[in-house]
């Protein structure tokens, strides 16, 4: 016996979850089995690792009025903790898999590196821009010319 709400109550079993060998396992969907994959390929540490955020030679920009703008910062294939820098100062440690740490945007060229607890490293560079600070560089017309 259970409570349920008529209107929402599931009448037929979830298709994901189903007995195994009398052990409850999960059965990923065809369109959901690439996320499985990479979820696994995380753990395995005989790969390079990867940064997975910031994306490599993006450019981020800073929103002009807004608060302070983090970005996480965060690895993939590691053996924790990693240990993160920005243009070879250090920033801190990643301690675990949905554990990144944050870096407040500051305009201009980062290059973050990544040393996990392998001693293997990887390192990307980005681009931040500060839009208020480029509106303001550009001249603007006065109305009525």
């Amino acid at each position: 016996m259970a409570w349920h709400i008529p209107a929402v109550w599931r009448t037929v079993p979830c298709s994901m979850h189903v007995m195994k060998g009398g052990k409850l396992s999960l059965l990923w969907p065809p369109e959901f089995e690439d996320y499985r994959r990479k979820r696994l390929v995380r753990h395995d540490l005989s790969r390079e690792i990867n940064i997975v955020s910031p994306r490599p030679h993006v450019q981020y920009l800073l929103t002009p009025g807004a608060p302070l703008q983090p970005l996480p910062l965060k690895a993939e294939g590691v053996a924790y903790p990693v240990h993160w820098y920005d243009n070879g100062e250090y920033l801190g440690e990643q301690t675990g898999e949905d554990d990144p740490i944050y870096f407040v945007l500051t305009p201009g060229i980062h290059s973050f590196s990544a040393l996990d607890a392998q001693d293997r490293t990887t390192s990307l560079k980005v681009t931040v821009v500060d839009l208020a600070a480029q509106m303001q560089s550009q001249e603007l017309p006065l109305l009525g010319e």
